[in-house]
């Protein structure tokens, strides 16, 4: 049994954001754990993060999307290294409805480019059905953390970013 009980459930999350954990356990005060079983009375509540990122290419999708974007391939400009590089974040497979994605490849198709904008490109696994663009739009990315390689963890896509300019995204802290 637990022996404190917090009410501030924000305040418990943001205490977890601060430290780099994934999120935070919550239960129902009266509930017991019941090993091996998922029940409403015990929650897993993660960190989310968000960030504007440079869309620099899309890659296929598979399955059920096949024919269809699978995923958009983002990165941001690196303030920290001579030359302001434009770095690879990672891919962006989910949180899109169908007509998002028809929105984004007619978006996407005039920006077409033969070259990767990324410096240095992405590792060949990441990139083997991706189609490079000109990093001129900005999509607002959820997601968990960064990796240790800099990449994001369960990314998520929120929308694109009309207001922001792509030339002034920087990985923000955290």
């Amino acid at each position: 049994q637990v022996a404190q009980v917090f009410t501030d459930g924000d305040g418990l999350l943001a205490a977890a954001d601060e430290q780099g954990l994934e999120g935070v356990i919550a239960k129902r005060s009266g509930s017991t754990y019941l090993p091996g079983r998922r029940t409403g009375e015990w929650v897993k509540v993660k960190v989310q993060r968000r960030q504007e990122l440079v869309v620099g290419g899309w890659a296929d999708g598979q399955g059920e999307r096949a024919g269809t974007l699978g995923a958009l391939l983002v990165g941001y400009y690196d303030d920290t290294a001579p030359g302001r590089p434009f770095r690879y974040a990672g891919r962006v497979g989910t949180g899109y409805t169908a007509a998002m994605l028809t929105y984004l490849r007619e978006q996407l198709a005039p920006l077409a480019s033969e070259a990767c904008p990324f410096d240095p490109p992405p590792p060949r696994l990441r990139a083997r059905d991706a189609h490079w663009v000109q990093p001129a739009l900005v999509a607002e990315v959820g997601f968990g953390n960064w990796t240790e390689e800099g990449l994001l963890r369960h990314p998520v896509y929120l929308g694109l970013r009309r207001d922001k300019d792509p030339e002034q995204v920087v990985r923000e802290p955290g």
